[in-house]
């Protein structure tokens, strides 16, 4: 689930001990074209196999001399369907 995911990253952003101004988006399909997607409680977007996956995260060290990373990634998961191998 794409919301679990997202607060995976969150945890791992808040063990480091990094700040971030807003979650990161882990968005599936037609959602990873969405900008600033983001999945609630109320709407979860459940990543399947074969589903075409977007990560988007961005972080710094505290502090306002520091600069944001920030990068994306996508994918799919698993295997990708017929359809996603012809767009890539």
């Amino acid at each position: 689930m794409s919301l679990k995911s997202s607060q995976n990253i969150v945890s791992a952003f808040n063990d480091a001990g990094l700040e971030f101004p807003e979650p990161p988006i882990v968005a599936a399909n037609a959602h990873s074209g969405d900008p600033h997607f983001e999945v609630s409680e109320k709407s979860p977007a459940k990543i399947q196999k074969g589903d075409w996956v977007l990560i988007d995260l961005w972080a710094r060290l505290p502090g306002e001399e520091n600069i944001f990373s920030d990068i994306t990634w996508v994918g799919c998961a698993g295997i990708p369907s017929a359809k996603t191998a012809r767009s890539v």
